[in-house]
Parts: C-alpha cells; structure tokens; sequence
C-alpha cells in the first residue's frame, strides 16, 4: 500500500473521528438530550486476498492514532448471504455506514467472481 492511500485512511479515520459517534451497529447515545446514531465501521475482506494484511494493518494504525478509536468489524466475503451488496465489493474494502470511503458505489447483481 502506498503512502497516499495510508495517508487517505488516516485522514478519514481523524475527520469521521471529529463529525461521528462510534459504536457497535444501531446503538444509540444522548448528546446534549438529542439521540444521536452511531457510525459503524466495516473491513472486508476474503480469504486469499494479498492486500489484507498491508491494509488492514495501516487502518489499525490510523485508528490507534485516535483518541477513542470506533470498533472495527472484520467482515469475510465467504460469510455474506449471496445476495448481500458487500459480496460485490473488491476486497479489502473499508465501509463507513455501508458506504465505500474511497466513494465506490454500492454493487449491483450479478456480481463478479473474485480475482
């Protein structure tokens, strides 16, 4: 992985940081009397992907890099029903409330065999 898509992630990983709130899927909190949602953070991946560990690895370090980092779900493409959307994405994938932080759209079926 190169630097800039390192820097990408830690940039992404400090701005949501300041804008969200971060927690398990769902879960809610009061801020200020107002209930506020939290963000969820996903990592996709597959088995046999060589662009995992490179990845995964950089992201944990941005997120460490906060002060109270979210919880990061690692999500395995093999796990997915066939006709979840995030079956269609290339793997690795960070997904910040289901969408790509790199800006690609959400798949469509049919969905491409993994490379």
């Amino acid at each position: 992985m190169g630097a800039g898509r390192f820097s990408a992630i830690l940039f992404l990983c400090i701005l949501l940081g300041g804008c969200m709130r971060w927690g398990p899927t769902g879960e809610s909190v009061a801020d200020n009397g107002r209930e506020v949602k939290m963000a969820k953070l996903e990592f996709l991946t597959r088995d046999g992907c060589r662009n995992t560990p490179k990845m995964l690895e950089a992201l944990e370090q941005a997120l460490a890099s906060m002060g109270s980092p979210p919880k990061l779900e690692i999500v395995h493409q093999s796990e997915l029903a066939s006709d979840d959307p995030r079956v269609g994405y290339p793997t690795p994938t960070i997904l910040v409330n289901g969408s790509d932080v790199f800006g690609q759209p959400v798949p469509t079926p049919p969905f491409p065999a993994p490379s």
